[in-house]
């Protein structure tokens, strides 16, 4: 039935999202996530966990930092983070692809 498979998508969608939120209020205090703040948060293997769940590559953070950086403020806010994490979430070559896009531009 298509309305219960957009209603599923939605769920899960929502669910991802309060994911990624939950990780970010981990890793901040309260303001931005510094580049700083994201590679000590993930030397926690239950941290690094986490973002495995949310499809984040987290052999490569300081890359994944900066694609989440859209302003250029060397700090990640809620809104960068969640959007980031949707944009790039998926396999290792999303963050790859990603990069290669950047530098296109």
């Amino acid at each position: 039935d298509r309305v219960f498979a957009v209603q599923r998508e939605v769920q899960e969608k929502r669910d991802y999202l309060i994911a990624a939120k939950e990780a970010f209020e981990h890793m901040s205090d309260g303001g931005n996530v510094l580049q700083k703040d994201m590679v000590a948060y993930l030397q926690d293997p239950e941290a690094r966990a986490a973002f495995q769940r949310l499809e984040l590559d987290t052999d490569q953070v300081e890359k994944l930092f900066l694609l989440m950086d859209n302003d250029g403020s060397e700090g990640i806010n809620l809104q960068e983070f969640m959007t980031g994490c949707l944009r790039l979430r998926g396999t290792a070559s999303c963050v790859h692809l990603e990069f290669l896009h950047q530098d296109l531009k």
